[in-house]
């Protein structure tokens, strides 16, 4: 029978300016869900990974659980995300614009073992 652990982590929190936001280091976690909330009238927050510190950020594909379309950013409010990110050691979800309004972005980490 298999295990689960779950972590909570806040990459934006009622964000109004274009910012990298907070980077989770992954140690442990094989898929993360996203929820994006706020009142911002019109945003775009890309999702991002490193596989270490030498390699450049690189956008990564995310499904939507609403439509499950696969998308690397999101421009919708009140939406959820989820994805691997197993091998990912660094992850962020970059605010790449922002009007009228804030964005937060919580993601919930699981690790299977």
């Amino acid at each position: 029978m298999s295990t689960h652990s779950f972590n909570q982590f806040i990459f934006q929190n009622k964000s109004t300016s274009i910012n990298d936001g907070e980077i989770y280091t992954n140690s442990y976690g094989d898929a993360i869900t996203i929820g994006i909330y706020g009142t911002s009238s019109s945003f775009e927050v890309v999702f991002e990974g490193k596989v270490n510190e030498e390699s450049n950020w690189v956008p990564l594909q995310f499904a939507n659980l609403t439509t499950l379309d696969l998308k690397n950013s999101c421009t919708d409010i009140d939406t959820i995300w989820n994805a691997s990110i197993a091998g990912i050691q660094f992850f962020r979800c970059r605010i790449q614009s922002i009007n009228n309004g804030d964005i937060s972005v919580v993601g919930n980490i699981i690790s299977f073992y």
